[in-house]
Parts: structure tokens; C-alpha cells; sequence
């Protein structure tokens, strides 16, 4: 590594710096220990590395909020500072190295266990074997329920039924495929890496649609009059109001299509006399 003291534009090798952080990354003070072509590595106190472009690098008096992510001190770091950012950065990509072997370590087994209790599943990682195994898995804990499941787009799969098992006991089935979740706030895609979508397939999006017979509906107005038979009106002319409906409760954005995800409700009302009561 180039150690010699190099002026190149406004910085220089040596020169402390300030890293302002962002959502994702702590701030922290460090020093540029090598210039190569249009970038400055720098090398903070906790042992991070970051690579920076030279031109995008200000001094701190040009600080503008968080709009430079890379500020230039007026001090320079002393040999044996330089040295001792060098041995942070080691002792970080020891720890980082031990860490990742032991997550390695800790999902090869998971790999294993998932293989010996699920030996009637498809062994792939796409979406046609997430669709046949969310077939298996449903069938076999829910044998009464017919269940259709289809992929959607290009990387999605709907569940609907009729009646039968909540949306949650079928999501916690289902949502094993999925392989991660989207982020509202930075409006993309988190992935969540899991052996099992590896193993058994896997999609960006689940999405369930539970059905209501007509006679569940009517056993939901039956139980919610049985439970609320005091209020119901006995004078002629009135009436207890019922409304059944529904309430979208996916979690998406946009306006493409109707709603995956919904509560059936039904709630009731005593109501007044509407119209004249003819003896």
C-alpha cells in the first residue's frame, strides 16, 4: 500500500476524514490510506473500509448535511495512527470471516434437518416446485380443503379456498415460500435468505384468498343475531340492520388489481321504524 505522503486534487493520503453515515451505516472518523485512479480508500476507526470517489469528497467546511458522505479534515494521521487503522481493519474481517463461518456452519445443518422431515417435497429452488410443494403441504394438513394455487406474473403465487382454515394457518404454511418482503420505505425488495426456500423453492410474493360460501354467511348472521338476540327490536316496524362486507387487508400499493387478502365482517345495528306501521 501506497504510504508516502500524495496530494491528488483536494485530498491527500493521510488526511483524516469524516464519514457523515446514512440509514443503513453508523458515522465515524477515519483517514484515506490509498489513492488508486479516481477513488480514495479510506479506513475508519472501527475498522470499515469504504472505497470513495476523489471528486465527490469535500472539505468538512462544505458540510451540507448528509449531502457528502466523505468530509476532509484539516489533520493527517500519523504513521502509527495509519498503522492502527490497519490493525482495526483486520480485527473487523476476523470477526466478519468467524461470523460468516459459523452462519454457514448453522445453515448447512439447517439444510440437513429440513431434508429429513420434508423427504415427500420436490428438491428445487424455483417457483414451479414452490407452487407443487405449497400443492403437498396444504393437502396434507388441510385434507378436507380443496385449494387452488397459481402462479401470478413473474414472480408470484396466489392460494385461494373456500371457507375452511384462516389465512393465517394457511400464511404459515405459505409464507415459507416467500423470500422476503417489500420495503415500503425505500420502496424495494428485502430478500431474507432461509434454507428452505433453497431446498423447496421459493417466490418474491404469496398472497392468500379465503372465500366465504353463502352458508357460511348466513352461519356468521346466525351466531352474530343468536349472540346479540337481546337487542333485537320487538316493536312493529323495527328491525335489527345487518351488513355483511368485506375490508381489503393486503399489505400492497397501486391500483393493478383487486385485493389478495380481505376480513369478512358482518356487524348489526337496532334500527328505527323507516316506514309507517299499517295495524
Amino acid at each position: 500500500m501506497n504510504m508516502h505522503h500524495t496530494t491528488t486534487s483536494a485530498v491527500s493520503i493521510r488526511q483524516k476524514v469524516e464519514y457523515t453515515g446514512d440509514m443503513a451505516n453508523p458515522s465515524g472518523r477515519g483517514a484515506i490510506v490509498d489513492m488508486s485512479g479516481f477513488s480514495a480508500v479510506v479506513i475508519l476507526e472501527d475498522g470499515r473500509t469504504i472505497t470513495h470517489p476523489i471528486k465527490l469528497i469535500r472539505h468538512i467546511s462544505e458540510r451540507q448535511g448528509c449531502a457528502h458522505r466523505i468530509l476532509a479534515l484539516d489533520e493527517f494521521a500519523t504513521a502509527a495512527e495509519i498503522l492502527e487503522l490497519q490493525a482495526a481493519k483486520v480485527a473487523l474481517e476476523s470477526v466478519e470471516k468467524a461470523e460468516a463461518d459459523a452462519k454457514a456452519t448453522a445453515y448447512q445443518s439447517q439444510v440437513e434437518r429440513l431434508k429429513a422431515e420434508h423427504t415427500d417435497l420436490v428438491p428445487a429452488s424455483d417457483r414451479n416446485a414452490a407452487s407443487k410443494n405449497i400443492r403437498k403441504m396444504l393437502k396434507a394438513a388441510f385434507p378436507a380443503v380443496r385449494f387452488s394455487v397459481k402462479k401470478h406474473g413473474y414472480d408470484s403465487i396466489g392460494i385461494s379456498w373456500e371457507d375452511g382454515p384462516t389465512a393465517d394457518a394457511v400464511e404459515g404454511i405459505a409464507g415459507r415460500f416467500q423470500l422476503g418482503r417489500f420495503d415500503g420505505m425505500t420502496d424495494s425488495y428485502e430478500y431474507s435468505h432461509s434454507a428452505f426456500a433453497d431446498l423447496f423453492g421459493g417466490v418474491r410474493y404469496v398472497s392468500t384468498n379465503r372465500a366465504y360460501s353463502d352458508h357460511a354467511v348466513q352461519t356468521a348472521i346466525d351466531m352474530l343475531v343468536t349472540a346479540d338476540q337481546a337487542w333485537v327490536p320487538s316493536q312493529p316496524g323495527r328491525s335489527l340492520y345487518l351488513r355483511p362486507f368485506m375490508i381489503a387487508t393486503e399489505a400492497s400499493l397501486g391500483f393493478y388489481r383487486p385485493a389478495g387478502e380481505y376480513m369478512f365482517v358482518v356487524i348489526s345495528s337496532p334500527a328505527w321504524t323507516y316506514f309507517k306501521v299499517v295495524p
